[in-house]
């Protein structure tokens, strides 16, 4: 109602009545999506701190308490805002504002609920649904560039590549940097967390970044080859397998990765994967690292068949190599 109220014209309080989300959370995503990005840190101590107050906080108290840094000793006049009163500007529509006592407060108990729910988590790297819809129509290439970026990137060479390390680096910014606002987008229905615990291996993996692979595998020993990744927990020799990246899949195999152990998204281990893709050599080498595998590696007719269409459903396009 809101913002129906903070349009100018009749036009624009049409349109934004066709964009009215359904339900209280996609309602709540949509007010968060509107805070400006330069105000998010902000807005999200001001939710924090009267999320969790054990009494109402006057107007004072929590613009103090919305810069306060973890590593400042002491809070400077420059670090203080302007006015206090801008925290109901930047909080608008979250906030219950009693002018008499000058205290602040939630508008209500169904915003707390939302917060501290596991919808509302996608909140610290800025992108919620609603937000991940906003980015669409205010970036026409979005869409395409999240998911296809990697596929050019696996063009690469071993000097290019490294464009992109930089992207995947970061990750150890607050909230995932580009790449936490890019593996949120990508895969929004996955759990913060989980999407944000996946290594950049499983993605250059999954991508078929030949040279990236490479990089991180010769960077580090002491990489985790069975780290679960995105949204099914696979490791990145299954995914390489399942999305038929064969020449990662060698390197992983290689490297040691585990080619038994079944995935935990679709029940399989990757060297189904990789009989389901014809690629003999890889399961000779297979076979070699483990004899006793070799009377399990046939796939009759049945199996071969039911790999197809999980690949094929999942729009797996196999190289001609």
């Amino acid at each position: 109602m809101d913002n129906l109220c903070r349009q100018r014209t009749g036009k624009a309080v049409l349109e934004a009545l066709t964009q009215v989300p359904e339900g209280l959370n996609n309602t709540y995503a949509s007010m968060l999506s509107r805070i400006p990005a330069m105000d998010r840190k902000i807005a999200r101590e001001i939710l924090l701190w009267l999320s969790f107050a054990i009494r109402p906080m006057t107007i004072i108290e929590l613009s103090e308490a919305a810069v306060l840094e973890n590593s400042e000793t002491t809070l400077s006049q420059d670090s203080r805002l302007h006015r206090p009163e801008v925290i109901l500007e930047i909080c608008h529509g979250f906030l219950e504002y009693d002018v008499v006592r000058s205290e602040v407060k939630l508008a209500h108990s169904s915003v707390r609920d939302y917060l501290l729910s596991d919808y509302a988590r996608n909140f610290k790297s800025g992108v919620t649904p609603v937000g991940v819809a906003s980015r669409q129509r205010d970036f026409p290439l979005l869409e395409y560039a999240a998911h296809y970026w990697g596929v050019h990137a696996s063009f690469a060479t071993k000097g290019e590549w490294s464009l992109a390390e930089k992207f995947f680096s970061t990750r150890t910014l607050p909230c995932g940097g580009n790449y936490g606002a890019w593996v949120s987008y990508l895969i929004p229905d996955c759990h913060p967390d989980d999407a944000m615990d996946t290594e950049p291996l499983y993605y250059a993996a999954s991508f078929g970044i030949l040279p990236m692979v490479q990089g991180l595998l010769s960077e580090s020993t002491s990489i985790d080859l069975e780290h679960p990744g995105g949204r099914f927990g696979s490791t990145a020799l299954q995914v390489a397998c399942f999305r038929g990246r064969r020449e990662v899949a060698e390197i992983l195999v290689a490297a040691g990765a585990d080619f038994w152990t079944n995935d935990r998204g679709s029940g399989e281990p990757a060297w189904l994967w990789a009989q389901s893709n014809g690629w003999t050599y890889l399961v000779h080498c297979m076979v070699q690292l483990r004899p006793e595998i070799a009377k399990k590696t046939k796939l009759n007719e049945e199996k071969a068949i039911s790999a197809k269409r999980a690949q094929e459903s999942f729009g797996v396009i196999l190289r001609k190599l």
